[in-house]
């Protein structure tokens, strides 16, 4: 495990953890990691590792990044020990950290408050509903009400209206009926362990196609077809999509794979002019998109969410 150290006065006055998952460093209140000097870009760096190897990348900040001295360009490899500046303002420190405990999810339980009675969650998907298919059946109410998604330290409730992370030990509500996500922290099995969400979907998405932009879903086992044609949820499928590809391509971890921070995601829609945008926009279009994927027979959650970050699930992406 790594973590940056920032240094004032020769003194460390913040520890931040880093990991697999990209970091992002700079100004902004977006970014996972916040740094208040005017010499520090809004979106200024990001840092990631990759086994035992820590990387850093500059964004394109208007002042700066140095590592060890040198000024930093594209992407870079650094070990323990080595010293970032920022904007010739902010010192950071790459120290090695002994894992305190696993933080892992232990294994899952749902309960249904009203009769006791607790479904364990043995895959990164179990659907709630009235459908036979559905793993937490419900007595009335749609086929499929509502979808408990698990990332490896992370749980989220999607339905119709969006989604939202749940707390261990917190009610949550689905068609009136209260439910609480409950662990079993002596068991022995991890989240990894759980049997891994296949969506048997291909996309192709063009920006440029000959009748405008267009994104094809296609169903690999049922052949449906489904085409999205909107400006604006084709670019979001297509910044998605491209993401994806260069992570399979660079032989990503499947745990971060296709996975993009939301301001990335805005810059790629929107550019500049998100700062002009509600910061709503992008989790009401993300909704729209999934809505119109789903009456269209396609399950909506192969469109992924976890804190700040989106990705797409799929068995292939091609990007035009």
């Amino acid at each position: 495990m790594f973590e940056l150290q920032i240094h004032k006065d020769g003194a460390v006055v913040h520890r931040h953890s880093i990991g697999p998952q990209p970091s992002h460093i700079g100004r902004a209140r977006t970014n996972d990691l916040v740094l208040a000097s005017p010499r520090v870009s809004s979106q200024h760096l990001i840092v990631w590792t990759d086994a035992d190897t820590v990387w850093f990348e500059d964004v394109g900040s208007r002042n700066g990044t140095t590592l060890n001295g040198d000024t930093l360009t594209g992407r870079k490899a650094a070990t323990t020990g080595a010293v970032l500046v920022l904007g010739d303002a902010v010192e950071l420190h790459l120290v090695g950290t002994a894992p305190a405990h696993d933080d892992a999810l232990p294994s899952l339980f749902v309960e249904d408050t009203a009769s006791g009675v607790q479904i364990a969650v043995r895959a990164q998907r179990a659907h709630f509903g009235s459908g036979i298919d559905a793993d937490i059946r419900l007595q009335e109410g749609p086929a499929r009400a509502a979808t408990l998604i698990v990332h490896s330290h992370e749980v989220w409730l999607g339905t119709d209206e969006g989604e939202r992370e749940l707390v261990i030990g917190e009610p949550f509500d689905v068609c009136g009926r209260v439910y609480v996500l409950r662990a079993d922290t002596g068991a022995a099995t991890k989240t990894e362990a759980l049997d891994e969400a296949r969506y048997p979907y291909d996309l192709a998405v063009s920006l440029e196609g000959a009748s405008g932009p267009s994104a094809t879903l296609t169903h690999r086992r049922t052949r449906a077809v489904h085409v999205v044609r909107s400006e604006v949820r084709v670019t979001l499928l297509y910044v998605l999509a491209r993401t994806l590809a260069a992570h399979v391509d660079e032989g990503a971890a499947a745990e971060v794979r296709g996975w993009i921070h939301d301001d990335d995601v805005a810059s790629g829609l929107w550019g500049r002019e998100r700062f002009k945008l509600e910061p709503n926009n992008l989790h009401v279009l993300v909704h729209r998109l999934r809505k119109e994927v789903e009456a269209a027979g396609f399950d909506p959650w192969f469109i992924e969410k976890k804190r700040r970050h989106l990705r797409l699930r799929l068995d292939g992406a091609v990007v035009e």
